[in-house]
């Protein structure tokens, strides 16, 4: 199994919470069928309301102040996910932004990135990454939240 299938289980096992009011507003922006459709299925399992964006255009148009915070893709179809850090950032500079990259390895991404400060950088396909990703997002809603 690969390690794309391998990261689509990972999002078929997750266990499924008690439904409650929505924990916060997750904005997901990303080109990925799969990738969309795992986090979406996930994070709406885990009672957080999911916003999907394929493009840079619809990833600033469905941004609002009420986001809790956005799961950024490196590199998206027209664009890439630096130069939408910075306008997402304009537009709500307080918002969390989570990097999301299929791109391990690649350092000079990687360092971009982190530059910018963001509020976490994950590898997609990594298994603990996944985890970590989930408990990023609780935290940063809990924050945004207060």
């Amino acid at each position: 199994m690969d390690e794309f299938t391998e990261l689509l289980k990972k999002f078929d096992d997750t266990p499924t919470p008690e439904p409650g009011p929505p924990l916060g507003k997750v904005l997901v922006i990303d080109d990925d069928p799969n990738i969309r459709q795992g986090l979406e299925k996930t994070l709406t399992q885990r009672n957080y309301e999911v916003v999907i964006a394929i493009t840079d255009q619809e990833g600033l148009e469905r941004f609002s102040n009420d986001v809790c915070v956005v799961i950024l893709d490196v590199k998206l179809r027209g664009t890439d996910g630096i130069t939408l850090y910075h306008q997402l950032k304009e537009k709500h500079p307080d918002t969390p932004i989570i990097f999301y990259s299929a791109y391990p390895g690649d350092e000079k991404v990687a360092q971009q990135c982190l530059e910018l400060n963001p509020y976490a950088f994950i590898e997609k396909g990594v298994e603990e990454d996944i985890d970590r990703l989930y408990q990023l997002i609780e935290k940063a809603a809990k924050e945004k939240a207060q």
